[in-house]
């Protein structure tokens, strides 16, 4: 099985991964990890903007499939059967691991109040998060735009909706897995 999360920055989708990890032993897979591992090996400060630029570069070098189609290279290779693949953007991103898995893969969306979100993302403190709920707004915006996230959204087979406790959480995930 391998569950593709998806969700604006914020909404938990890390929280949920972590989650999938501890308790029926997935490994967690990022499409912002391997951004993150480029920068590193390129010798670039992790910011959010400079990852952003980083999948532009690789999107526009590989082609709009780089990243699934590696993450999907290194599941096979690892030959990896409990996957949480986190981070999941474009609608490319969903329908190449669709392609790549079939019916093993399960999208999933992770919703949340944006004002919930911003607090969340504050409380974490990760490099390169803005600081002002108006920069927060605009960077979402861009994001939505560039990545068309609103079309990615709609492809999602369950959706888990994190305004609550972490108890609350919890149970939407463990109800999400017994459905599958």
């Amino acid at each position: 099985m391998i569950i593709g999360l998806m969700g604006k920055i914020g909404s938990g989708k890390d929280t949920v991964a972590e989650y999938l990890v501890k308790k029926y032993g997935f490994v967690m897979v990022g499409f912002g990890d391997v951004t993150r591992e480029i920068a590193k090996e390129k010798g670039i400060e992790p910011t959010r903007e400079n990852l952003l630029e980083i999948q532009k570069e690789m999107v526009s070098k590989y082609g709009i499939d780089y990243f699934p189609k590696r993450i999907a290279r290194m599941i096979k290779e690892k030959k990896l059967d409990r996957v949480v693949v986190n981070g999941i953007r474009r609608p490319t991103d969903a329908l190449t691991l669709k392609e790549e898995f079939g019916e093993d893969f399960k999208l999933v969306l992770v919703e949340t109040d944006p004002k919930i979100r911003y607090e969340r993302m504050l409380k974490r403190g990760r490099v390169g998060d803005p600081k002002q709920y108006l920069d927060f707004q605009k960077q979402e915006e861009a994001e939505i735009k560039s990545f068309g996230l609103d079309k990615t959204f709609k492809m999602a087979e369950k959706i888990i909706t994190n305004n609550t406790s972490l108890e609350d959480l919890y149970k939407q995930v463990d109800e999400l897995i017994s459905s599958f």
